[in-house]
């Protein structure tokens, strides 16, 4: 229920901006105290805000002065210094806020991003929808089950998936633009998409055709969810000489054992890719039924950032799953076989650009109010560029023939380091940029400072790792 205030009657009928002085000097002559004119005001004050932003935002800045000093003289007149600090410290933060969005630091009602420069541009009416919602999400930490709506209403959740089970197909540059634009608007939404799509494309790959007619129409329309876990497979608990997982094959069955470490939507998905190590080492990969007898999805972890992803472990107690679901193997290194990125790929890095790009709009933003910032948001621009080119003709090297193609400047594993290295640098300068504003809990900048991070342990090699510590211990 909508908070009324104060009876709106005689004196205090809203008003326009222009009328608060008049107020006060009709106070006077009806004999109404100063402290509850200003009272007033201040009410009325904020219901300026929320009604007329644009109005208020001139409003205020012109007569806070003169709200200030009321406030001052009425509690330092009744003795009471503390609660007019209050106050004080109420009308300056308010102010702030007013400043910031006329600003655009804190605007939500529009995406800042320019998708002119992308092949395959993104629906700007979702990406804003998915940037509005991503303060709250974070705050949440709700499954995004409404983005994931407008996802499939654009037909994003067929994407990659072979027309004849519904799908469409998308290029890899396709793809990654794709990715760049949703990470920028929003990226929590943007890792589970990839999980997810990384179970679909490990479907699509495999020679499981009967698998394949069972889950993938369904995926594409959104009426399934997938998602992957294979970290332990890749980087996750490679220190450790037991497998995280163990796989035994038993006629038709196939038996698993141990936990799954990170598993993205764990709670959320019907089937989850993933595998298991057997006794002579060969691996294999699974679509492994959430409802089988002996899965047990763990609560999901309190991340840094990105909790509403759900991610949690689940447990694997004496599994048995028919051949029925086998994707792969018994192989050596399977996630060497068929389609999906490894550590340290394209993906990965691609996110993280997204992310970066949102920080360089804010910095931009922030330079056309402050000059001495221009060279900064210039530099971070450059840098962003660059990468972006690279990454981008690495998947061109990936997919065409080497010897039609220019010299490439950089391998995967080099990209990732230098999107790891952006993503927290530009962050952190946005955090510098907005001052105490961007320390704030659910300012973008706060958030993109929490968000960074994720890249230092998601599918992070050892070399990107050792890149990262050289950069801290200023060794490069």
């Amino acid at each position: 229920m909508k908070h009324k205030g104060p009876e709106t009657t005689g004196l205090f009928q809203p008003q326009t901006g222009a009328g608060v002085l008049k107020r006060l000097q009709v106070a006077k002559i009806q004999n109404v105290s100063r402290t509850e004119a200003t009272e007033q005001i201040h009410f009325q004050k904020r219901n300026l805000f929320l009604n007329s932003e644009e109005n208020s935002v001139f409003l205020m800045l012109f007569l806070a002065p003169v709200f200030l000093f009321l406030f001052r003289l009425d509690h330092l007149e009744a003795g009471i210094w503390n609660q007019s600090q209050k106050i004080e410290n109420r009308v300056r933060d308010e102010i702030h806020l007013l400043e910031m969005r006329s600003k655009g630091i804190m605007a939500t009602a529009s995406f800042f991003f320019d998708r002119s420069g992308f092949e395959m541009p993104v629906d700007s009416n979702l990406l804003t929808r998915l940037h509005q919602a991503a303060i709250g999400l974070d705050q949440s930490d709700a499954w995004p089950q409404q983005q994931f709506q407008w996802l499939a209403e654009k037909g994003i959740l067929g994407e990659g998936i072979p027309q004849e089970f519904g799908g469409c197909p998308i290029s890899k540059q396709e793809l990654l633009s794709e990715y760049e634009q949703l990470s920028a608007a929003c990226l929590t939404t943007s890792l589970i998409l990839t999980q997810r799509n990384g179970a679909c494309q490990r479907l699509s790959g495999c020679s499981n055709d009967q698998l394949k007619q069972k889950l993938l129409p369904a995926l594409a329309r959104g009426e399934l969810f997938a998602t992957v876990g294979i970290s332990h497979l890749t980087t996750s608990r490679q220190h450790v000489r037991t497998p995280a997982v163990a796989a035994e094959f038993s006629g038709d069955l196939i038996r698993l054992n141990g936990t799954i470490p990170w598993v993205t939507g764990a709670a959320q998905a019907q089937y989850v890719v993933t595998g298991g190590t057997c006794h002579d080492g060969r691996q294999v990969l699974v679509a492994l039924p959430t409802q089988t007898s002996g899965v047990a999805v763990l609560p999901h972890a309190q991340l840094m950032a990105m909790t509403a992803s759900q991610t949690a472990s689940i447990e694997l107690r004496d599994v048995s799953i028919s051949s029925i679901h086998l994707l792969a193997g018994p192989v050596n290194e399977v996630m060497k076989q068929g389609q999906g990125g490894g550590t340290g790929s394209q993906v990965t890095s691609t996110l993280a650009l997204g992310l970066s790009r949102r920080m360089l709009d804010l910095l931009q933003q922030q330079a056309e109010i402050r000059p001495d910032l221009i060279d900064v948001a210039d530099c971070f621009e450059t840098e962003l560029n660059r990468l972006r080119k690279d990454l981008y003709q690495s998947v061109l090297e990936s997919s065409a023939d080497p010897e039609a193609l220019p010299s490439i400047p950089a391998t995967a594993a080099e990209i990732r380091e230098r999107a790891n290295s952006l993503v927290l640098r530009i962050s952190q300068a946005a955090m510098a940029v907005s001052k105490g504003a961007g320390y704030v809990r659910g300012h973008p900048a706060e958030l993109a400072v929490r968000e960074a991070m994720f890249f230092l342990v998601w599918s992070c090699p050892q070399p990107v790792i050792h890149s990262f510590l050289s950069e801290l211990t200023c060794q490069q």
